[in-house]
């Protein structure tokens, strides 16, 4: 019996079925469906009844939800609403303030210096999955303030890895000019030839094969190829140090522009994986997170 609970099986089904309820309850108070999976999770998880807890299956779950919710929100994205200047000064912003701030608040605590500077450093990081998951909810992304918020976002995970490689030179005694370009410039590199890859050679290509006689015949093979290039991209961000979602972000970018006429949508198998994925893993994220001492 023990074994057939701990199969990925019945696990699935539970996370389905205690998202099924988040929903249920969302509907009743009026609320985001998100609102909902976080009450159920409290409920169902360690906080109170602990029938669902945060394992290492249900962490692959909501890695590959949030890199798919990533990837879907990129399809209607536009890259120059990305990189305007204000989204970059909100990112500073975002930044420096609670990275000041948690260290002058660490100290005034009683942290020694090296763990107040890290604290702070933890404190620049940002989630975007849940906010633009509400977002999207509320047919909001394409406002002004979820424009700013996600491009932000983007600008915000490449500020802070530089906080957190800045911070380790710091405590480590061995800051250096070099080291931090380096880190920058590979960063950079990575989303300039990523969006430069995509949008030259990744959406003509695939402009061309949507009207060959194979996509006819198999018109789910470019969707397949866009899963491939969001979890590729995904790689990538991570080897360079940045968010797997980011990477994701990037690769959904590239599809905004593109028209396919005989392949299935991309975007509309994205967003089946993504509510699957997604809302599976946020109840017991959710409770895990918050029955955590």
């Amino acid at each position: 019996m023990d074994g057939l609970i701990a199969s990925p099986e019945f696990q699935m089904s539970l996370l389905l079925f205690v998202a099924l309820v988040g929903y249920l309850v969302a509907s009743r108070i009026n609320q985001s469906a998100v609102i909902g999976l976080i009450l159920v999770g409290l409920f169902v998880g360690p906080s109170f009844l602990g029938l669902i807890t945060y394992t290492d299956f249900v962490r692959s779950i909501a890695q590959l939800g949030a890199v798919i919710l990533l990837f879907v929100i990129g399809f209607e994205s536009n890259l120059r609403e990305i990189v305007q200047p204000r989204n970059g000064v909100i990112a500073l912003i975002g930044v420096v303030f609670p990275w000041i701030g948690g260290w002058w608040i660490s100290s005034a605590f009683g942290f020694n210096s090296a763990s107040a500077i890290f604290i702070g450093t933890a404190l620049t990081a940002t989630s975007i999955a849940i906010t633009a998951n509400v977002l999207k909810e509320l047919d909001k992304l394409q406002t002004e303030a979820a424009k700013a918020i996600i491009g932000a976002a983007v600008i915000d995970d490449v500020l802070g890895l530089l906080a957190l490689a800045i911070s380790t030179d710091i405590v480590t005694s061995s800051f250096s000019y070099l080291g931090i370009a380096i880190i920058t410039l590979k960063a950079s590199a990575f989303l300039l030839i990523g969006v430069a890859f995509g949008v030259l050679i990744v959406s003509k290509f695939l402009v061309r094969l949507d009207r060959t006689s194979f996509v006819r015949k198999y018109p789910e093979f470019i969707f397949i190829f866009a899963m491939t290039l969001a979890f590729l991209y995904a790689i990538g961000a991570e080897l360079v140090g940045l968010s797997a979602i980011v990477g994701a972000f990037i690769a959904g970018v590239l599809f905004e522009r593109i028209e396919l006429h005989q392949s299935k949508s991309p975007k509309e198998g994205a967003e089946y994986l993504r509510i699957i994925l997604l809302r599976s893993s946020l109840s017991p994220l959710a409770s895990s997170l918050i029955s955590t001492p």
